[in-house]
């Protein structure tokens, strides 16, 4: 019976622990002078620091960190077209981090130079007016080669990755 009994009771306390979350804690605010709609991190210039990549209109600007928790204005792309979202990842296999951007009727891929600057875009259309806002990033038919989707107000579009190109996308 005290075996039962103290079985039961670490039950209890073991089912009590995992079910115990802790909450996060969040320390000091830095406030950086920018229209920021839309943000990723990546370190895009090489030097093992998270950098800050703010799309805003038609501008992309890194934001350099220094691995103290601070940043720096860098530099600036401006494409010819208004954007909305940003997701990163190395599209190509360069080492260097790239960026998807939505825009109103598709996305880009703006390929990185490795400081903190970007290649103008190479658009993918899904037709105009529907409404896109983000792009997500991720191997989603297993051939080790990343595909992106993009969602917005008319639904989601699968774009499968073709090794530096992006073919026509399923709609959903």
């Amino acid at each position: 019976m005290r075996i039962a009994v103290l079985l039961s009771v670490l039950c209890c306390g073991v089912l009590a622990a995992a079910t115990t979350t802790k909450q996060p804690t969040f320390f000091g605010r830095r406030d950086y002078p920018s229209y920021a709609p839309s943000v990723a991190v990546a370190d895009v210039n090489g030097d093992k620091i998270p950098d800050m990549i703010v799309v805003a209109g038609d501008s992309i600007q890194t934001w350099f960190g220094n691995g103290l928790g601070a940043f720096s204005a860098g530099p600036t792309t401006v494409t010819q077209q208004a954007l909305y979202g940003v997701s990163q990842a190395d599209l190509n296999g360069d080492g260097e981090i790239d960026l998807v951007v939505t825009t109103a009727g598709g996305f880009g891929v703006c390929f990185g130079n490795g400081d903190g600057t970007f290649q103008q875009p190479v658009f993918y259309g899904i037709g105009s007016g529907y409404g896109t806002t983000h792009a997500a990033l991720g191997d989603f038919n297993g051939d080790g080669i990343l595909d992106a989707v993009e969602g917005g107000d008319s639904g989601l579009w699968l774009f499968t990755g073709q090794g530096g190109a992006y073919s026509v996308p399923p709609r959903f």
